[in-house]
């Protein structure tokens, strides 16, 4: 696993501002067709148009509900300084989790959502569940593909309780973290991608993985981080 960084939780960990937002873009890559599913929106029989009904997100489900989002997990090490001008994996991670909290609470939508450091904090009160929510067996959710049509365990424990908890109804896991270079630009163009994951709480159903990219910046850019986690806030609060 040559580059890849498992980013545990440490007592240590330097938090990062929330400064910079910029305008980004998503992708979601098209081998990930069961990543896409979409609620198409129901079309009228008459009228001879031949319009496409238009698709629904997949993240509208969230609307009106509460929703567990987990912490970052995994941080690929860039080829040249870590994100943002963060010293390790551990730093970018957090400084990660920061900035989607940040964005979420922005955009003010109608989903509760119910983030790690909430998490953490109900758990020291429940002795009886040995969970850390910075370091989940994650592993699968990681790697997804075509057969990631469902979360088992060991990592459907983990969540389990937690949604239980909190009488969550869905799990958003901004599984891993990213920055993908242009290569036509140079070693320090590129943007930030977190790679996501949504499931049924109740059933571990995945219903959608993909990847939300930030806009173009340089890798130690403090805009960097901000611009993805601006993006993943606007597409999962449609």
């Amino acid at each position: 696993m040559s580059g890849l960084f498992r980013a545990v939780r440490e007592d240590s960990t330097v938090r990062a501002s929330t400064s910079g937002r910029y305008p980004p873009a998503l992708r979601v890559p098209a081998c990930c067709a069961l990543a896409m599913l979409v609620l198409l929106g129901c079309g009228g029989g008459g009228g001879g148009g031949g319009e496409e009904p238009v698709p629904e997100s997949p993240f509208s489900v969230l609307s009106g509900k509460t929703v567990l989002l987990l912490a970052v997990q995994y941080v690929r090490r860039p080829e040249g300084p870590w994100i943002g001008g963060a010293r390790n994996a551990k730093d970018v991670a957090r400084q990660a989790d920061m900035e989607i909290e940040f964005a979420l609470l922005e955009e003010a939508g109608r989903t509760t959502w119910i983030f790690p450091e909430q998490q953490v904090e109900v758990l020291r009160g429940q002795p009886m569940f040995n969970i850390d929510p910075y370091a989940l067996s994650a592993d699968v959710a990681r790697k997804g593909g075509r057969d990631f049509k469902r979360v088992w365990d060991p990592l459907y424990g983990e969540i389990r309780p937690l949604v239980a908890l909190f009488e969550a109804r869905y799990v958003l896991f901004p599984v891993e973290v990213y920055y993908e270079q242009d290569r036509d630009a140079g070693v320090d163009e590129g943007r930030v991608v977190i790679k996501t994951v949504l499931f049924d709480g109740r059933s571990g159903t995945v219903m959608f993985q993909g990847a939300i990219l930030g806009a173009d910046e340089a890798v130690t850019s403090p805009g960097a981080l901000a611009s993805a986690a601006q993006k993943f806030a606007r597409e999962v609060s449609r």
